[in-house]
């Protein structure tokens, strides 16, 4: 054992005594008696020694265990004191998270309601640089928090069926800001089975895509970025590869260190040298393997295996369109064209650039790059647009005049943007229009929260939407509010002196008010998980300050009561089925066939004064699947009484 003496071989040295007293005596013609005397002497050594040597070893085995013992008890003493100052790093880091994104809130809020009615240049150039500035502290400290909290084991997986090609367009989509003005842009090939949900954890996958493609974009400054994805039972391959600058081996073996950062000088914005080693993290506990190859001057490819817990359709095989035609100068992006066109198309056709003037196409879309528009003639032009819908597709900022038949859509693009771009009132498209009518409340905002600023900058926010509000600044205060008015939102600060947002939420409840608006917590504690957290506790939704204006129109428009012309949205209809009309009107034929059970049980319950949760939360899920959006808003309103007063009977 390293550090511990062995014990002396006592053994070889009396076997070796015994040797040498039998020659003496043999030398010295010694009598028969003596040599017996001698031998008997001899083994009695022996064992003398034997039993000596055996003291002293256990006695050396003693202080070995002791050694390893104090060893073992250091080692986790010095465990727990890691322990104790990455919980210590992790909260401080966490509050000093909150108190940064407070003022940062007011900072990117009052910049961005500045630059919607700025109209002096060099003023709208300034604000632009606030916010970017503003923007990039934001990330830093993110990226310490959930650096720190990786570190420190607090990052839990929390898995959930999504829509994975969603998920990857959105992903993609947010990214929009950072390729708008770069000549590169990510190329997307999506194969047709990422048309599914998956079971996995969504937040950390989609960060660990936003940090891969961010570094792919920042260090490409030509060629191209490929993504591709596949999926299948029990794994999703990601394969990211790009023409950039690359890498050497030195650099790959540190890619994944803290605070390491590469090719400084060589791009214009370095980030913290953390989305890596997030990244890295963020896979481990994926359980996900991570592969890259890089030369410098040749590129990167990065390959991600990440396990998955399960997959399941979410629609059938009938497409909108039975066919797409794409013409694009780039084979990769026609490749990206077609594999995404077959989510939605039963073929699709790949023509060449030099194939337009003389093909007669024959298809329901054309996907045709912008720059080739311009060389056809005006004729072709003037025929192609009578025909059939077209959509040019922009990777820069230019725009050009278009016509009802003729739309622009900056690649990469979603499904949805492309669907969107299609609803055509007199083409043989499908129309997925979703009529309805400006959002409008009834009823004033509640914004609760105890700091002035954050207070002032909704109330101007929502003011520049054209919606009433009312400030508290307290949970009491809000409580009183509450008591006196009826509001069709409550955006609640979580951290507040007295009574914080879960108490004051706990409160509302009490009130015992005959509809409880959507609650939505707010706060600058945005860490990972934070989202599920709060929905858990009961609240209707959660922002993370800063809160931007496109925060709140999504909040607003996502809870709102409906506002449908008719109680049947049919484009929801479509879009839940995943655009499958015979599959929309067999959920909607279900419901109708139930719908005189329902009434019946209905009026069956308000005479008992009793309404039974389980057939309500039964009839829900199947109504959610339908596009009977003021039906599902009250059976869900209903729901969400009875589970927050079990105890009480309905009857109005």
């Amino acid at each position: 054992m390293q550090g511990s003496k062995q014990p002396i071989g006592y053994l070889p040295i009396a076997i070796l005594t015994i040797a040498i007293t039998t020659s003496m005596l043999t030398l010295s013609n010694a009598t028969e008696t003596n040599s017996i005397h001698w031998l008997q002497l001899s083994i009695v050594w022996l064992f003398a020694l034997i039993i000596l040597g055996s003291i002293r070893r256990e006695a050396h085995l003693k202080t070995d265990r002791q050694r390893l013992e104090n060893s073992n008890t250091e080692l986790l003493l010095a465990k727990q004191a890691a322990d104790i100052s990455n919980q210590n790093k992790t909260e401080f880091l966490a509050a000093i998270s909150h108190e940064i994104r407070t003022p940062l809130n007011a900072v990117l809020g009052f910049s961005e309601l500045l630059l919607n009615n700025q109209t002096d240049s060099e003023r709208h150039h300034k604000l632009i640089l606030i916010r970017q500035s503003a923007a990039h502290l934001l990330r830093l400290i993110e990226d310490l928090l959930d650096l720190a909290r990786l570190e420190a084991g607090q990052v839990h997986l929390q898995e959930s069926h999504f829509h994975l090609r969603e998920m990857l367009d959105e992903t993609i989509a947010s990214l929009s800001p950072l390729f708008a003005n770069h000549p590169v842009v990510p190329i997307p090939i999506f194969e047709t089975n990422t048309n599914i949900e998956v079971l996995a954890d969504a937040t950390g996958l989609r960060q660990v895509l936003l940090n891969l493609l961010t570094n792919a974009i920042k260090y490409t400054p030509s060629g191209q970025i490929v993504l591709h994805v596949d999926v299948n039972q029990e794994q999703l391959t990601v394969q990211l590869t790009d023409t950039g600058i690359g890498m050497t081996e030195q650099q790959v073996s540190q890619l994944f260190e803290p605070f390491v950062r590469h090719h400084e000088g060589e791009v214009a914005e370095q980030g913290t040298g953390l989305g890596m080693a997030i990244t890295h993290r963020l896979l481990e506990l994926m359980q996900a393997q991570i592969a890259i190859k890089s030369e410098p001057g040749q590129g990167t490819a990065i390959r991600l295996k990440i396990p998955l817990s399960g997959t399941r359709e979410v629609n059938s095989d009938r497409k909108l369109f039975s066919k797409v035609t794409v013409i694009h100068s780039n084979p990769t992006i026609t490749q990206s064209l077609e594999c995404s066109t077959l989510s939605i198309a039963d073929t699709c056709e790949c023509l060449r650039c030099c194939e337009l003037e003389s093909t007669e196409l024959d298809a329901d879309v054309l996907l045709l790059e912008q720059k080739l528009w311009s060389t056809l003639s005006s004729s072709k032009q003037s025929e192609l647009t009578q025909k059939l819908p077209i959509v040019l597709l922009q990777q820069d900022e230019d725009e050009i005049q278009t016509t009802n038949n003729v739309r622009q859509l900056r690649y990469p693009f979603s499904l949805s943007n492309l669907v969107s771009q299609l609803n055509y009132p007199n083409s043989r498209v499908p129309s997925l229009t979703v009529i309805e009518e400006p959002l409008t409340l009834s009823n004033p905002i509640l914004i609760v929260d105890d700091n002035p600023v954050n207070l002032e900058f909704m109330l101007r926010l929502l003011e520049g939407l054209g919606i009433e509000s009312i400030a508290a600044s307290s949970g009491v205060e809000a409580i009183a509010h509450i008591r006196k008015q009826v509001f069709s939102f409550i955006f609640l600060d979580i951290r507040m002196p007295v009574m914080d947002g879960i108490k004051t939420r706990q409160e509302i409840l009490k009130l015992g008010l005959s509809a409880t608006p959507p609650i939505i917590a707010v706060t600058a504690n945005a860490i990972y998980g934070q989202s599920q957290h709060y929905r858990q506790l009961g609240f209707d939704d959660y922002l993370s300050k800063p809160v931007a204006t496109q925060d709140i129109k999504t909040m607003l428009t996502k809870h709102s009561p409906s506002t449908y012309k008719c109680g049947l949205n049919w484009s929801k209809s479509l879009l839940i089925s995943g655009n499958d009309q015979q599959l929309a009107k067999d959920l909607l034929l279900k419901l109708l066939d139930i719908l005189p059970e329902l009434a019946n049980k209905l009026e069956t319950y308000l005479n008992k004064s009793y309404i039974d949760k389980d057939y309500i939360h039964k009839i829900l899920g199947l109504v959610s699947y339908t596009g009977a959006e003021i039906l599902k808003e009250q059976l869900a309103l209903l729901e969400k009484q009875l589970r927050e007063n079990p105890d009480r009977h309905y009857k109005e």
